[in-house]
């Protein structure tokens, strides 16, 4: 594992401090048929996946003829899972950094849980989406171009501008990745 990598993976699970610790079952939020091996393995890294949770998942991918290349963490990742010697692809930090396609599943994932919060009043959105925007990278920064409160909007986020940042926010998201139906 790179530095780099290590770093943006420490700032993406502190990133979900705003969240107070809300855990979630990803089947209801996403639509699993959408991850892959690597999205996978970035799930278990953030913490967002537990071992029964990547059990049920990765049969999941077997099902769908995705998981004939199962992945194996490093010890220290997840060292209740134990280490396997059992002929997984090792997979290093930095190959699931540049996988924009896990990177956008576990992106729309978190930001859903966090729109949901918004829209139940709780929490201030140009607040709580800060950290998580800057330490997902370009998934965040492209969220942020297209979301980001502008004119009146910014100088003035009153219920209006939140409805309407709210608005663009679930917009943006489903066309990242439909929710499930």
């Amino acid at each position: 594992m790179s530095v780099r990598g290590d770093e943006q993976i420490a700032a993406m699970r502190r990133s979900f401090d705003v969240l107070g610790g809300v855990g979630f079952s990803v089947e209801a939020v996403m639509d699993v048929d959408r991850l892959t091996d690597t999205g996978l393995a970035l799930g278990v890294m953030l913490g967002l996946i537990d071992a029964p949770s990547h059990t049920r998942l990765r049969s999941r991918l077997n099902e769908l003829g995705r998981g004939a290349d199962p992945i194996a963490f490093p010890r220290s990742e997840r060292p209740e899972w134990g280490e396997t010697d059992d002929g997984s692809r090792r997979i290093e930090v930095d190959e699931i950094l540049a996988d924009s396609a896990a990177m956008t599943f576990w992106f729309v994932a978190v930001m859903r849980l966090l729109v949901s919060r918004w829209s139940r009043g709780t929490g201030d959105p140009r607040i709580d989406d800060a950290e998580i925007i800057s330490a997902w990278g370009q998934v965040g920064d492209d969220f942020w171009s297209v979301v980001r409160p502008r004119g009146w909007d910014a100088l003035f986020f009153g219920h209006a501008a939140r409805r309407r940042y709210i608005e663009k926010a679930r917009a943006y998201l489903d066309r990242l990745s439909p929710q499930k139906a």
